[in-house]
């Protein structure tokens, strides 16, 4: 999903991909990352206290975990 998003290709025509996120609101890429594509589950995500970008909120084994290499993106 996420190669689908930044493909160029899809720039011409993006109405096919926005359908596709409509009828998927909260995917999981096998890669591991989550696309979160419409307002209600952007804005639940946004208000939720267990969601954080503050290194001091992370459970112990999200701080323990080594980091992964980041995905290939295409050329």
């Amino acid at each position: 999903m996420l190669r689908q998003i930044i493909d160029y290709a899809n720039r011409a025509d993006p109405y096919p991909l926005y359908e596709e996120l409509r009828k998927t609101p909260v995917f999981h890429d096998e890669d591991g990352p989550y696309v979160v594509s419409t307002y209600h589950e952007i804005q639940s995500l946004l208000h939720d206290p267990r969601i954080s970008s503050d290194p001091r909120n992370l459970t112990l084994s999200a701080r323990t975990s080594r980091c992964r290499s980041p995905p290939a993106w295409p050329p």
